[in-house]
This record gives C-alpha cells, structure tokens and sequence, in this order.
C-alpha cells in the first residue's frame, strides 16, 4: 500500500472518526472551510496529514488551511470529464 493511500480519508463519517468528531461538525468544518478538502462528486476526501496541521495550526491560533492545490487541481479536471460526458451543464 503506498503513503498516499494511507494519507488518503474518504468521507466525512471517516474524517469524523480521525478527528473525535461528529460528521455533523466535520460538515460544518468543510461549510466555514475549516478543514482541508476536496470534493469529487458528492464524496468528501481528506489528508489526514493536512488535517493533523490544521489542527496543530488551530491550536496555535493561525487560519486553518484552505483545500489543497492539487485537490483543486483534481476538482477541476474531473468537472471538465464530467462536462464532456454530458453529466453536468
């Protein structure tokens, strides 16, 4: 299994687990970008090390972090396929 699979959390039921937290607050977190994230269709997927630093960074009272580039990255290339398939306007 490779770092990145291990890095990877899938769903905000996964990332509540992580944190100590409920899916309810792990929503909110994501609504007020608290969290670091990236959504790939209606699926939430985390870092768990950009969330640890998040956390860290929380309690040493800086901003958390916004989502990563390379999520960003992500979010856009799989819109512009779901765009030529025809699932979205």
């Amino acid at each position: 299994m490779k770092s990145d699979e291990i890095d990877l959390i899938e769903g905000a039921e996964a990332a509540a687990g992580v944190l100590g937290l409920s899916k309810r607050q792990v929503y909110h977190m994501v609504a007020k970008k608290r969290l670091p994230y990236t959504r790939i269709g209606n699926r939430l997927y985390f870092r768990r090390s950009e969330l640890d630093i998040a956390f860290r960074s929380r309690h040493q009272n800086f901003e958390m972090l916004t989502p990563s580039p390379v999520f960003k990255i992500l979010d856009s290339l799989i819109e512009k396929g779901r765009r030529n398939v025809g699932l979205c306007n």
